[in-house]
C-alpha cells in the first residue's frame, strides 16, 4: 500500500489546480487554446517592451486603435501598437519606438492576438530552457530525483 503524507498530497493538489487553471485559462493555440507567447525581438516597442521580453497575446473577437497585436508577416510574427484603420481594409500599425507606420495592413485573419499582459526578460529565460543541453540536463535531473524518491525519501533515510 502506498502511504502519501498530508503535506505531499497537499502540494500535488495545489500544482493540480494551478496547472488545470492555467490549462483552463492560458492554453496555447497549439493545444486548442487562444493564447500565444510571443518573444520581443528588436526596439521597435520600447519602452512598452524590450528585446527578450514575452508578450502573453490572445484572440479577441474585435480589435482597435490602441491595442498592442501580435501578426503574421511572411518574415515572421510582428508585435505592434494599432493605430487606425479597420478589420475590413486592414489595420493601420506603428511600433511605439517607430517614426512611421508599418508597411503592412493586418486583417483579423492576421492577428495572432492583442496584449494580454507581458513578463519583462522572460523571453530570454525561454530560450535559455530551450538549449538541448540545459533541456537534457533539467531531464537527467528530474529522472534522477524521481527514482531517488525525491525529498521525502531523503528525509525517511535520515531517520533511520
Amino acid at each position: 500500500m502506498v502511504r502519501i503524507s498530508g503535506q505531499r498530497l497537499f502540494g500535488v493538489t495545489i500544482a493540480v489546480l494551478l496547472v488545470g487553471s492555467w490549462f483552463m485559462a492560458m492554453r496555447p493555440l497549439a493545444m486548442g487554446g487562444n493564447t500565444s507567447y510571443i518573444k520581443v525581438a528588436g526596439d521597435s516597442m520600447e519602452p512598452a517592451f524590450d528585446g527578450g521580453d514575452l508578450v502573453v497575446v490572445r484572440q479577441q473577437n474585435r480589435y482597435a486603435a490602441g491595442d498592442v497585436i501580435a501578426y503574421q508577416v511572411a518574415t515572421g510574427i510582428v508585435i505592434h501598437r494599432i493605430i487606425g484603420g479597420d478589420p475590413d481594409g486592414g489595420f493601420d500599425t506603428q511600433g511605439d519606438n517607430r517614426p512611421e507606420s508599418d508597411p503592412w495592413r493586418p486583417t483579423p485573419e492576421q492577428i495572432v492576438g492583442s496584449e494580454v499582459f507581458h513578463v519583462p526578460h522572460a523571453g530570454l529565460l525561454v530560450d535559455t530552457l530551450q538549449e538541448p543541453l540545459i533541456l537534457a540536463g533539467s531531464a537527467a535531473l528530474s529522472v534522477v530525483w524521481l527514482f531517488a524518491g525525491g525529498p521525502e525519501q531523503r528525509l525517511r533515510r535520515k531517520r533511520s
